[in-house]
């Protein structure tokens, strides 16, 4: 369904001395080298998958709120010099229509949640400790989707551009939630245009309103990135996905296609 109000979001995260990226349209996906990623921006191409639908893989369990906190510590004690950044680009390609009725979908249904479609990345991760993570679009970035639009680092919720579908959700685990679709399809939207949930209380998470265009910021320290960082430590790469969402029509879970590069601060 398509509504019509522009919305600018602004929610607590506190800011970094993380760098930015930038935003833009596009696709793409591919594999990190080895010994994790370098310094270099790393494009990655992706396919299409027109068949994404549903839920993602169960995500890996949040670890002890005392290794979380030994992390945020680490990072906020941390010589400027410990740190390095490295920079990687994902595109994800331009997707249409819901495929209502099929696996998890349910058939249309005007101001219900009924379908998602999720289109797939891959996030090269550095050998070392995530300290902060940057998601930017330039200004004249024109991400545009339809219902709603769910960025997800290892299924755990980044941004949702649609607020009220938070209390569908499990409760969040360490200020985190994961995003499950099988928990909020068939639910009630309520309110088209409810402000986005973002990860994290203090910085700016800047996305355009449904149904409308617009750059997107998110700037993710320590104190917001921390519980998916130990959580995914160890590991070389991790699922990044767009999912769009959809009620009653084949203009729904459309995103344009987006370019989006994400600036990754650790310390080896």
């Amino acid at each position: 369904m398509r509504r019509c109000t522009q919305m600018k979001v602004f929610v607590g995260l506190l800011l970094t001395a993380c760098s930015g990226g930038n935003f833009s349209g596009g696709s793409g996906q591919g594999a990190a080298p080895a010994g994790g990623i370098s310094g270099n921006e790393s494009d990655i191409t992706i396919g299409k998958d027109d068949n994404a639908t549903g839920t993602p893989g169960e995500p890996a369990p949040l670890p002890p709120v005392d290794q979380v906190t030994a992390l945020k510590e680490k990072c906020a004690n941390a010589q400027a010099a410990s740190f390095k950044t490295v920079e990687q680009t994902i595109t994800y390609p331009e997707r249409k229509t819901c495929a209502f009725g099929m696996n998890s979908n349910l058939a249309t249904k005007q101001g219900f949640v009924q379908a998602s479609e999720t289109s797939p990345a891959t996030l090269n991760l550095p050998a070392g400790d995530i300290c902060g993570i940057d998601i930017d679009s330039p200004a004249d970035a024109r991400l545009h989707y339809d219902d709603f639009l769910i960025l997800s680092i290892d299924s755990r919720i980044v941004f949702l551009s649609n607020g009220g579908l938070t209390k569908y959700l499990d409760a969040p685990q360490q200020g985190i939630l994961s995003w499950d679709f099988t928990k909020v399809v068939g639910q009630p939207i309520g309110n088209f245009e409810t402000p986005a949930y973002c990860l994290g209380k203090g910085a700016a998470c800047d996305l355009p309103a449904h149904d409308k265009e617009g750059p997107v910021a998110l700037h993710l320290t320590a104190n917001e990135i921390a519980p998916i960082a130990a959580a995914i430590a160890g590991k070389t790469t991790v699922n990044m996905d767009l999912t769009a969402t959809g009620d009653n029509d084949n203009t729904d879970c459309f995103h344009t296609a987006l370019t989006v590069a994400v600036k990754i601060k650790y310390i080896p």
